[in-house]
């Protein structure tokens, strides 16, 4: 069964059973730093198209030709960078959401190069739009964090927080941190608890090919410093916020870390993963040893096509061999289980 017969399943499922379909983790500004974040082009007729990593369904080969480059060609991916976000507008997305059968995007900011009032000035919709804030960690006083989530909760009605360990610096676990940080880091954590919403965190290797910063490194977001070998974890453990690991928890990650998947598969219920730059070959075997509960659909930044990602992701569903139907996964991941993360942890 090939990505068509599957994409005719999802546009029944929503026909007969009225399901809204969601991307979970859209950026639709640069986070990187490469580009401010406003719009210049107006033409809604510029479309995305699906890069050579798209096309190689983020392999060993893909991930190996992203390091090298951000190692000997990051002006180059710069440019690349430069030329896709300077051509897009709120038009574009909505093209490009409509084109993959995606009724809501959630948008998505990582402080201090995109927050979540730029984003909320050129893209403003409550219908088609979810919108998660973000807190720069580095240079927020820690008296100023719950104020700053509450005014975010209160003019943008977030559901959650992005937090990116590799590009601010931080390690999502609070104690392998400096004093400073760590009080921020459980600050934050105590806040998001208390209202009730989600953390997105980055999760995985990050190529760096734009320093921007001194404090980003590359590897903060790795499985490791969220749970250790012997599945403990003073996130999972200690605060009852739900979290989502992006990217399968395995980003731009040559060899993963299935083994730390496990391990929170396992001992933590309130953890879920999503979809977006993650390979085939990890999300079949995700499907087939733990099924579509804990995992929703994401396709990330504007550099990677929202319908090649929701197609590897349709089409993994369909290859897969589970207990599950067809139509239960698809239902899961691309509508139900995002639900239970908005509504059932309220």
């Amino acid at each position: 069964m090939r990505y068509e017969k599957a994409l005719e399943i999802l546009k029944y499922l929503k026909d007969r059973e009225n399901l809204k379909i969601y991307d979970s983790h859209v950026h639709p500004f640069d986070v990187i730093g490469v580009v401010r974040p406003e719009i210049n082009n107006k033409d809604n007729n510029f479309g995305l198209k699906s890069s050579l990593i798209d096309k190689l369904k983020f392999n060993k080969t893909a991930n190996i030709l992203m390091r090298s480059a951000s190692i000997v060609a990051p002006k180059f991916i710069e440019n690349s960078v430069k030329e896709i976000y300077q051509k897009c507008s709120p038009g574009t997305l909505l093209n490009e959401m409509d084109h993959s059968c995606i009724d809501i995007s959630t948008l998505v900011p990582v402080c201090p190069w995109v927050t979540i009032d730029e984003i909320y000035k050129y893209y403003r919709d409550e219908k088609r739009f979810i919108y998660l804030g973000s807190i720069d960690i580095q240079a927020i006083d820690i008296n100023e964090i719950e104020p700053e989530i509450e005014r975010q909760i209160t003019l943008f009605n977030i559901k959650g927080l992005k937090l990116h360990p590799n590009l601010q610096g931080f390690y999502p676990q609070p104690s392998y941190n400096n004093e400073i940080i760590e009080r921020k880091v459980k600050k934050i954590y105590d806040v998001v608890s208390n209202k009730k919403l989600y953390i997105l965190f980055h999760a995985g290797y990050t190529n760096l090919f734009s320093k921007n910063k001194s404090y980003r490194r590359k590897d903060y977001a790795l499985l490791k410093n969220f749970i250790n070998n012997k599945g403990q974890s003073e996130i999972f453990k200690n605060y009852n916020f739900p979290s989502v690991l992006a990217h399968l928890g395995n980003y731009a990650k040559i060899f993963k870390d299935r083994k730390i998947i496990k391990l929170i598969m396992r001992k933590y219920s309130n953890i879920m993963f999503d979809t977006s730059g993650t390979d085939a070959a990890t999300l079949r075997w995700f499907l087939e040893n733990f099924g579509s509960k804990r995992l929703i659909f994401g396709s990330d930044a504007y550099y990677h096509s929202m319908k090649s990602a929701s197609g590897l992701c349709l089409e993994c569903i369909t290859r897969t061999v589970s207990k599950e139907k067809i139509e239960e996964s698809i239902s899961n991941i691309f509508c139900r289980n995002f639900e239970l993360l908005l509504h059932n942890y309220k």
